[in-house]
């Protein structure tokens, strides 16, 4: 239903003392894209692109407090062949005190990144967005947003440089907003399954720990619990690997990879937000319950056929003792 709101799906835009004019959610399982552009901003200049919708706000839904990006005006659209230059496609230099153009970019696994939106803008999008997403995700826990500050100083020698956990640039432009939006999307996505790992840490812990789970037997609600946490595990990987594509260099093929100049921005986002290190902790994090999980499947399933085996030899037992009786009482007649 359109009216949904985040409220009702779980999801709260918080309300918190971060300074980042880019911030990151990760708000839901999936977000389809493709009807989200056809129904919602088709008519405008909007990009669709292979696992995400960039939005270009108009300029009076900017944020009324001050930013520290400059002002930029909507990004031409894309070549025929899908791709924009880097020049221009550059946001020119604004005046001092200058409207910023607002930005948002959803990505089909579940993440949004806005530039220059407050709050109220933050929600309202998110709230249209609601009817294209599945599987809404709880807002409550810190690991579902994430924020950057980033400035624009066209005065600067370079391209881009890191100051103080921000990052500054010389300009702004459609390529940048690509660039640093996959870096925080994939920031905040991973957070939340770092989260959910965490989880299953603790309730195998808890299991692994509780006295009634102790070898050699376990009851059947343990046991369910422990295919869970194997199936869980498998699922996280999948979606780390395959839909964030964490591990896919290439998904940055038309700008990071055909440009120096927004590789180096892309490189030193996801050295500042540890992607690479983040992803190796998750990593070893799921081999070591998929190692015990295996471990505690195999001796399941040796108590069940140690359980079967005990089973027929009572029954052999049974039935000689049966004949046994029979051969007695027949003896008598």
């Amino acid at each position: 239903d359109a009216s949904d709101t985040p409220q009702e799906f779980g999801f709260v835009v918080p309300r918190d003392s971060a300074t980042g004019n880019v911030r990151a959610y990760y708000i839901a399982k999936k977000i389809n894209v493709v009807p989200m552009f056809q129904k919602m901003y088709g008519r405008q200049k909007n990009w669709l692109e292979v696992d995400s919708l960039i939005v270009s706000f108009p300029p009076e839904s900017a944020q009324r407090r001050s930013s520290v990006l400059q002002s930029a005006p909507p990004p031409p659209p894309p070549s025929p062949d899908g791709q924009v230059d880097p020049d221009e496609s550059a946001a020119p230099e604004a005046k001092v005190g200058a409207q910023i153009h607002p930005y948002a970019v959803f990505f089909d696994y579940g993440a949004v990144v806005f530039f220059n939106c407050d709050e109220v803008l933050q929600t309202e999008s998110i709230a249209q967005a609601a009817q294209f997403c599945e599987g809404f995700v709880e807002s409550s826990s810190t690991s579902g947003s994430d924020d950057f500050v980033v400035e624009v100083d066209g005065a600067l020698d370079t391209w881009s440089t890191f100051k103080s956990n921000r990052l500054v640039l010389q300009k702004l432009d459609i390529n940048n907003i690509r660039v640093i939006s996959s870096v925080l999307g994939q920031s905040v996505a991973l957070g939340h399954f770092e989260q959910v790992v965490d989880g299953m840490l603790q309730s195998f812990e808890k299991a692994n720990n509780d006295t009634s789970t102790a070898f050699p037997a376990y009851n059947p609600s343990q046991t369910k619990l422990l295919f869970k946490i194997l199936r869980e595990s498998n699922t996280v990987l999948a979606e780390v690997i395959v839909k964030l594509g964490v591990l896919d260099r290439t998904r940055m093929r038309d700008t990071a990879w055909k440009y120096e100049k927004y590789f180096k921005v892309w490189e030193g986002l996801r050295e500042e937000f540890e992607i690479d290190a983040r992803w190796d902790i998750m990593n070893t994090k799921t081999d070591y319950l998929q190692h015990n999980m295996r471990f505690f499947v195999e001796l399941i399933h040796t108590q069940k056929s140690e359980r079967l085996e005990w089973m027929i030899i009572i029954l052999i037992t049974l039935e000689l003792i049966v004949s046994v009786y029979g051969l007695s009482v027949g003896a008598h007649l």
